[in-house]
């Protein structure tokens, strides 16, 4: 919602794990929300956190970032933020 507020353009790694509503209100806050397979382990290139990393070093000023959040409502997913948000923190 943040990135939104602030004009920053927004992909989420997430897993196929996740739910349905997840990717749809990510979606609907304008971000572009890339599902990966699951079952790999971390060094495989198809691992969600491989494939954040490979987005944020494609993308021009992208910014990869894991966000883990416990409680009910889990958000565990990679993001990859564009525009400003590098330039702002010295990234």
């Amino acid at each position: 919602m943040i990135a939104a507020q602030r004009g920053y353009r927004t992909k989420v790694v997430v897993s196929y794990k996740s739910s349905a509503e997840k990717i749809a209100t990510l979606r609907a806050y304008g971000a572009e929300v890339i599902v990966t397979v699951g079952g790999v382990t971390r060094d495989d290139p198809r691992h969600v956190s491989q494939i954040a990393a490979r987005v944020a070093a494609q993308t021009p000023g992208g910014v990869s970032l894991w966000v883990l959040s416990s409680g009910q409502g889990k958000l565990f997913c990679w993001f990859v933020l564009v525009g400003g948000l590098g330039a702002e923190h010295g990234v």
